[in-house]
């Protein structure tokens, strides 16, 4: 007799301490004209990469971050990055329409010239979140250590993703 298991979208949660950011969003970007890096090994063991899944990666490696796919998606990104100290940072993308998610909004800011939205999902995760023409933008988690802040590190993304 043969048993069999099957794991499908397996997603470790921490809950954050007080002095970092909210842990991980569940879920896209266009091809930028930087240099992306190779796929990780965990992302060679899928599919190919998507435009958005490149975008995200290759913003992550200008600003010195080695991202991961997390979940394969054939129109999304959803990438971690497992920083120096183990704190997690975590990058989502979708299409613009895509965002079925049941978070709130609430608060919003200008970061980099973007309008970022603080978001709270229904389990009480807080995440940001903002808006390119190609895609929506959810982060999470730890700022890395070569940012002063969260806001520091977003800014510095949305740069890098052509906001």
């Amino acid at each position: 007799m043969a048993v069999g298991v099957l794991l499908i979208g397996c997603e470790s949660i921490q809950t954050p301490s007080p002095d970092s950011h909210p842990s991980s969003p569940t879920s896209m970007i266009p091809p930028s004209d930087s240099a992306v890096p190779e796929p990780s090994a965990d992302a060679a063991a899928g599919p190919p990469l998507n435009d958005l899944e490149r975008t995200v990666l290759g913003a992550l490696a200008s600003l010195g971050i080695e991202g991961h796919r997390g979940e394969q998606s054939p129109e999304g990104a959803s990438i971690y990055a497992t920083l120096d100290d183990g704190h997690e940072l975590y990058v989502t993308a979708i299409p613009p329409n895509a965002d079925r998610s049941d978070s709130v909004v609430v608060g919003r800011r200008f970061v980099a010239g973007s309008q970022v939205e603080r978001i709270e999902t229904s389990s009480g995760d807080t995440f940001d979140r903002f808006d390119c023409t190609e895609a929506r933008y959810i982060l999470g988690g730890t700022p890395p250590a070569q940012f002063d802040s969260f806001d520091a590190f977003l800014g510095a993304f949305i740069v890098e993703v052509g906001c």
